[in-house]
């Protein structure tokens, strides 16, 4: 500190004590100390500021403001646009945000007449890549937003930003729903649906894998016995013999055998002989129809042949042996020839007026 005493000619001495701030480093950009600038660092100070009109302020090399490029402004303040001045008081000379590229929002001025663009919002520019303006997100940048934040129950999947920069969340997958059928995320089966596993791709040798209520993989059914394709017995417990069994589907002796369903033979290994096999359904030589009643207008038997038009069955039944061989009235009402073919229906009845 240095003090400075001063002796008043009055005769009244007194002494006057300041404290001056510590020298900055004049040229390092940074302006500190007892600097009024440092380079490009004009602490926020301009022309205007300084009461020097408008201009570019510059930084002297002894790091003092350098004016030389300032130009005054007479009749700043007036209101009046006047010179050199870019506008002054509410007088914008006709300028806004638009006009300046600087998008929307309000334009003043700087009591140095100096325009003040603080309060314009650049417009976006979708496919800038930057998010501006209204934009949910610009190219590949998506503002910190993701499937989760979206607030619209997505648990994950990948979200992506539409050509109108605007989110795109069809990428995004929803909260698995156990219990419909299909596997979602963080599922691992979903009813008969097991995305492909089986007790044996999962290190068992057989049993019977499920989907549990939880929509998770249980292996209670799995068992540690294989199923022996040939032996007529269910040895791993899951109620399937042999053949049947989806253990033995890839067993040379199961491969493409079908089962000849009069044979007395098990031909395909799985347990089950002839009519007793299920590949035998169907057949034929399997199937037992129902004796056909003559009179009772129903196809008893199946074989699409009805009451004494059935000439298997009924032939030689009485009742037909007796009856018209065609329909005899065709606006009776009756089943005269009993084929189950009443009246017009009766193509014995083509050409007569009662059809007509």
């Amino acid at each position: 500190m240095r003090c400075v005493a001063v002796l008043l000619l009055v005769g009244l001495a007194g002494s006057a004590c300041a404290e001056s701030p510590a020298p900055g480093v004049c040229g390092n950009g940074v302006r500190e100390g007892d600097e009024a600038c440092d380079g490009l660092d004009l602490g926020g100070a301009r022309c205007a500021t300084l009461g020097a009109g408008i201009g570019p302020l510059g930084c002297d090399a002894q790091c003092r403001f350098d004016r030389s490029a300032c130009v005054a402004v007479p009749g700043c303040g007036n209101g009046v646009r006047e010179g050199a001045e870019p506008c002054d008081g509410s007088d914008l000379g006709g300028l806004t945000c638009d006009a300046v590229n600087l998008g929307a929002g309000g334009l003043a001025c700087t009591a140095g007449c100096e325009l003040d663009t603080a309060g314009c919002s650049r417009s976006a520019v979708c496919g800038n890549g930057v998010v501006e303006g209204d934009e949910a997100c610009d190219g590949f940048n998506l503002n910190g937003a993701t499937c989760a934040t979206l607030g619209l129950g997505y648990q994950g999947g990948v979200l992506a930003c539409r050509a109108t920069c605007t989110l795109d969340p069809s990428g995004c997958t929803q909260v698995a729903v156990c219990g419909n059928g299909a596997i979602e995320a963080g599922e691992q089966c979903d009813g008969d649906a097991l995305g492909g596993a089986t007790c044996q791709t999962l290190g068992f040798p057989g049993g019977q894998l499920v989907c549990s209520a939880a929509c998770a993989l249980s292996t209670a059914g799995c068992t540690q016995t294989a199923e022996i394709c040939t032996g007529g017995a269910d040895e791993d417990g899951d109620g399937l013999i042999d053949c049947n069994d989806a253990d033995c589907f890839a067993d040379p002796v199961c491969g493409g055998t079908t089962e000849d369903c009069q044979n007395g033979v098990d031909d395909d290994q799985d347990g089950a002989v002839d009519c007793d096999d299920v590949d035998c359904s169907g057949d034929a030589a399997c199937t037992v129809y129902s004796q056909e009643i003559c009179d009772n207008g129903v196809d008893d038997d199946g074989n699409l042949l009805c009451d004494c038009e059935d000439l298997y069955s009924c032939l030689f039944d009485p009742v037909c042996l007796f009856s018209p061989t065609e329909e005899t009235d065709c606006s009776d009402g009756i089943d005269d020839d009993l084929d189950c073919k009443i009246d017009c229906e009766d193509p014995d009845c083509d050409g007569d007026p009662a059809c007509g």
